[in-house]
């Protein structure tokens, strides 16, 4: 690990704040991925499963020819050795890689993370902040990942006695920035916090194709009316959701079967420390909200979902017909 020795209060636009009040922040270290990652999961589950249907087809016909031999058996074991492996997916997707939540209490002076067995609660004042580097190898190559490492260090001994990862990604939007709003609200005054984007934990699909990760950022933000809306945007909008409708057809189902974040009996409901703020409360000045998908882009959206269906379920059919022909 490195000391982060430098960060800085600045508008921050990642998400991971899940709510806030004068006296607490609850943060997630990681959200953008998440559920994308438990789509493309999902997506493999369902290619799985129609291999599975390709090797009963094949089963089925080898059988008539002559009888069920040695190759026959080969590939009814080849397909049911898919059995487990589909379980395992589909409970990755249902119970595992859930957020864990972390709270600055700036009224105790403690940060705690809500994990999976229980929760870890370290005192502010001895910890340190610290960057891992951490190289995760995918189908598309290796890559870097920043991790925020939050330690308590012993102030005699300087050994590490507990650790917490509060941000994944890169070094300044995970380090720097992270560990400057950390620490602004844990030891400033809030007028001192910059801006910063709430965590929007119930969207509707339409927010949710918003916000994927298939969906290209530029994209994005018009749908959600941040940014002007034009033609050529409609029209991109409509190849981006009809070239990655799979994926993001996994992700929203992903999304629903999937469980929510720890500790939620005694957190949540989430946003109800920001939305027992008073109107003129300085942080709800300072915070931004996904807003609703535009008109434009919802009338988009619908089409080439529409189209969407209709294409795949062709292409799906295609080579459906050709590998059973």
């Amino acid at each position: 690990m490195y000391p982060l020795l430098h960060w800085r209060v600045e508008d921050v636009d990642a998400e991971f704040v899940m709510d806030i009040n004068d006296e607490e922040l609850v943060v997630a270290s990681d959200v953008t991925l998440l559920s994308g990652g438990k789509g493309g999961v999902l997506w493999m589950m369902c290619v799985v499963l129609l291999m599975d249907l390709f090797f009963i087809h094949l089963l089925i016909e080898m059988t008539s020819w002559g009888g069920f031999g040695v190759v026959e058996f080969f590939v009814a074991a080849v397909g049911l050795s898919s059995i487990p492996l589909c379980i395992w997916m589909f409970r990755s997707v249902r119970y595992r890689g859930r957020i864990e939540p972390i709270v600055f209490n700036s009224v105790l002076g403690t940060v705690s993370h809500y994990g999976e067995d229980r929760v870890r609660t370290i005192d502010w004042n001895r910890v340190k902040p610290f960057i891992r580097i951490v190289r995760v190898v995918g189908a598309a190559g290796g890559a870097q990942v920043q991790l925020l490492v939050l330690a308590d260090v012993d102030e005699v001994s300087g050994r590490v006695k507990a650790e917490i990862v509060a941000g994944r990604g890169g070094l300044i939007t995970a380090g720097a920035l992270r560990y400057g709003f950390f620490k602004t609200f844990m030891d400033g005054t809030l007028e001192e916090l910059p801006r910063f984007r709430l965590i929007s934990v119930n969207l509707d699909w339409m927010q949710r194709m918003a916000i994927s990760v298939w969906t290209v950022p530029a994209l994005r933000w018009r749908w959600l009316g941040e940014r002007r809306w034009s033609p050529w945007v409609g029209l991109a909008s409509f190849f981006n959701t009809l070239a990655a409708f799979p994926l993001l057809m996994a992700e929203l189902i992903a999304s629903r079967i999937s469980l929510g974040p720890r500790g939620e009996s005694s957190l949540g409901p989430w946003h109800k420390r920001f939305d027992a703020l008073a109107p003129d409360a300085v942080l709800r000045e300072r915070a931004r909200h996904h807003g609703d998908v535009v008109v434009e882009a919802k009338r988009c959206l619908l089409s080439s979902v529409a189209i969407g269906c209709v294409f795949w379920l062709v292409v799906l059919v295609f080579f459906g017909v050709v590998l059973t022909s």
